[in-house]
């Protein structure tokens, strides 16, 4: 219904779907209608993705510990 994309995680389970902004909000709509009239218990949320990458930061030895040992 004008998703790009859909998948299945197996934590919870939770079915998602990838979108534009501009459609995410009738896709929505189309979901929640699909789940009441197969009578399915759910939530239907609209949420958008963090597009940053993982940040280290890097915390220096104790004193008197070289930091050998250490992964």
């Amino acid at each position: 219904s004008g998703a790009y994309g859909a998948g299945q995680s197996s934590w919870g389970p939770a079915i998602y779907g990838l979108t534009s902004k501009e459609a995410s909000d009738s896709i929505a709509e189309c979901m929640r209608l699909f789940l009441e009239k197969q009578e399915i218990k759910g939530n239907v949320i609209v949420a958008s993705g963090n597009n940053k990458g993982a940040e280290v930061e890097v915390l220096d030895a104790e004193p008197g510990n070289s930091g050998q040992g250490l992964l």
